[in-house]
């Protein structure tokens, strides 16, 4: 059975897993570290290899708007049966100072420091990219995180998902390999390509369409 493969690789290689990384996967098998702690340390890992093996390579991070925190200082307002950032029409932009929020926030964080402070350190051309509310492959939603994934999910298998909030904060979900490839209509890793060859340590807020609804505002 062949198997179609949209990306093609000038060399593939294996590493050497560090004994850090070894160590923390054990540690997340006997159930001593949570999956955000051992999150931290592959992204370390990933950023170590790139150092050492290729430094010459573009690092592209996939993050999460949580690295911005509650935002309690940005209004909300709610018009035509939508939430909207009421001073942000255009969203949040990517110079708005990180506030980890939650674990996943924290240990997204973690990763989108670290792509960042190599790309200070060492050089390294890397993007972080921050994303919301994306469906697509290998997206494995539950109910309050991934909502077009869960509610997937849940009609597959037959399980309930009540709704909550008012309707007014029905997100607009952004497929995920248009994210990821070179594709309309985002294009937005060509971008960030773009970038790491000007300048390292980019960081990306993938916003959808102005004026789509708000999902941070929904409560659950």
């Amino acid at each position: 059975m062949k198997v179609p493969v949209s990306m093609r690789t000038d060399v593939v290689g294996s590493l050497l897993r560090p004994p850090d990384l070894k160590e923390a996967r054990l540690s997340y098998d006997e159930r001593k570290i949570t999956a955000q702690e051992l999150r931290e340390v592959e992204d370390r890992a990933v950023c170590e290899a790139v150092r050492l093996c290729c430094p010459e390579a573009i690092l592209l991070n996939a993050s999460t708007n949580k690295v911005y925190g509650g935002m309690e200082d940005v209004r909300i307002a709610e018009a035509d049966g939508r939430y909207r950032y009421a001073d942000l029409p255009q969203g949040v932009s990517e110079e708005r100072p990180l506030d980890f929020h939650s674990p996943y926030g924290c240990s997204k964080g973690a990763g989108d420091q670290y792509v960042r402070d190599y790309a200070r350190i060492y050089n390294l051309r890397t993007v972080t990219f921050r994303q919301s509310c994306i469906y697509g492959t290998r997206q494995f939603g539950v109910e309050d995180q991934g909502w077009v994934a869960w509610f997937t999910i849940a009609a597959a298998l037959g399980l309930p998902s009540p709704s909550t909030g008012t309707g007014s904060g029905t997100p607009h979900p952004g497929l995920n390999g248009y994210s990821i490839r070179k594709a309309p209509p985002s294009r937005a890793w060509g971008w960030s390509d773009d970038s790491a060859r000007r300048q390292g340590g980019s960081g990306f807020e993938r916003r959808g369409v102005p004026g789509a609804a708000l999902q941070a505002a929904v409560g659950a």
